[in-house]
């Protein structure tokens, strides 16, 4: 690819981005390489389960709100999951708030009634949760969300394997 091509295909991806409802860079970039590489974005990111396939990230809640999350996959067990299950990956450079909680237990349901299989649910953040899974209430349930949370030496670690 010449600098021309590599310099319109850049533009274009911009100006998807732009239009998209959520248009933050970060978060842009983490579907687009999840979406173009899943099998490597699980296996790179070192997320819970044997990766099999992506699976559809639309999901609708009881009240008819159409959600999408930034990732789903369909895992096999492995150490940390026990039976084969739906996945949903969520990535978040902020804080989880209650609104983003509950965002992601709607996901966890979408993703069950969808697959007909159990559902986890994935946060990648670079914010320090201090632990690897954390119980969280939403809607009256509870359930667990796993973290993969990237530190400045992963992140530098991960950008220095890319080939430009």
């Amino acid at each position: 690819m010449n600098d021309s091509e590599q310099k319109d295909s850049i533009e274009e991806l911009v100006d998807y981005m732009v239009l998209e409802d959520n248009n933050f860079p970060f978060d842009f970039s983490f579907r687009l390489i999840d979406d173009r590489y899943p099998e490597s974005t699980h296996q790179c990111l070192n997320f819970p389960g044997i990766f099999v396939k992506p699976l559809e990230t639309e999901v609708f809640t009881d009240d008819g709100i159409n959600l999408r999350m930034d990732a789903a996959h369909l895992v096999l067990p492995d150490d940390t999951i026990p039976q084969k299950s739906a996945e949903g990956i969520e990535h978040q450079s902020n804080r989880l708030d209650f609104k983003k909680i509950d965002a992601i237990y709607d996901y966890k349901v979408g993703l069950i009634h969808n697959n007909n299989l159990p559902a986890i649910s994935v946060v990648v953040t670079n914010i320090d949760y201090e632990l690897s899974e954390i119980i969280f209430e939403s809607h009256g349930d509870a359930f667990k969300i796993y973290f993969k949370i990237l530190d400045d030496d992963e992140i530098y670690e991960r950008l220095n394997t890319l080939k430009i």
